[in-house]
């Protein structure tokens, strides 16, 4: 199946799109995408849909959510997302964008975009997400330099999962996480300090192995 622009015939628009069935799932499946629309009407169109929300996120809080869900309807696929805060503490979503799943290519594709919005206002975001490692990849390639934090939450349940649910081991949970924490929300460099060693002796090596690669930058008040 080929689609076109409505407007290919008028204007000569080059937007194009050709999908197949897929045997397996029995969905349609996007092969090829020409995702440029050079019509004036369809251009004219999408900005003054979206402008609205852009314009609004210059008064919003600096800080962005970056994340993915599972789509769970008969074509599958992931949703990812950026939304922000705005000055009552309300959720501000900003854009989405559907993909097959998180992988490096799709998050810089996605990124990509939310750059064409956020470079144009002239202030620095801080980027606030889970670990994984496609965004983390894109992230570096598309907003180098830029402030980017860990979810506490994904960072805690991380560590948890690193532990057995026997009787021992939730309580040896629930130690480690306490100490975690108090290295994460630590204000001053020597609380972290004495925190962290703390942590290490606790968890022993496999809070080592959790911490190696985890840059204190990122998830710690004390940097």
């Amino acid at each position: 199946m080929i689609a076109v622009c409505s407007n290919k015939k008028l204007e000569g628009c080059s937007w194009r799109v050709y999908e197949s069935r897929c045997e397996a799932t029995s969905c349609f499946v996007i092969r090829t995408l020409n995702n440029v629309h050079t019509c004036a009407g369809q251009i004219q169109e999408s900005k003054s849909k979206m402008m609205s929300s852009i314009a609004g996120f210059q008064y919003s809080i600096p800080l962005l959510f970056i994340d993915a869900t599972f789509l769970k309807s008969k074509y599958k696929g992931q949703l990812l997302c950026a939304f922000g805060k705005n000055r009552n503490q309300g959720f501000y979503p900003l854009a989405f964008g559907v993909v097959d799943s998180e992988t490096k290519e799709n998050w810089t594709w996605f990124l990509q975009h939310l750059a064409v919005i956020l470079l144009p206002m002239g202030r620095m975001v801080t980027f606030y997400s889970d670990r994984n490692q496609g965004l983390l990849n894109a992230m570096g390639v598309v907003f180098p330099g830029w402030h980017h934090s860990y979810c506490y939450y994904h960072l805690k349940q991380n560590l948890i999962s690193k532990y057995p649910k026997s009787s021992y081991g939730k309580l040896l949970q629930a130690r480690v996480i306490n100490l975690f924490s108090r290295c994460a929300y630590a204000v001053t460099e020597e609380e972290f300090k004495v925190a962290m060693d703390e942590l290490v002796i606790v968890g022993s090596s496999k809070v080592k192995t959790f911490i190696s690669d985890l840059s204190r930058d990122h998830y710690a008040n004390a940097v």
